[in-house]
């Protein structure tokens, strides 16, 4: 996943574990609108964004 998104291995990492990541999202794909009216509550939002992201856990490492 990190590769589909530009980011290096240990940046990805390190976005995830100090809690970066989400809003280097919204800096880096909605950049000139980080206060856009929400579609969904942003609980949901995450929930589906994070069952989405565990389908490709793993995937890099597969031999």
């Amino acid at each position: 996943m990190a590769s589909l998104l530009g980011l290096p291995a240990a940046e990805w990492c390190r976005r995830r574990q100090d809690g970066s990541f989400r809003h280097w999202l919204i800096e880096r794909y909605a950049p000139e609108e980080p206060d856009a009216p929400a579609t969904m509550p942003v609980a949901e939002a995450i929930g589906e964004m994070t069952a989405h992201l565990s389908l490709y856990e793993g995937l890099g490492h597969a031999a």
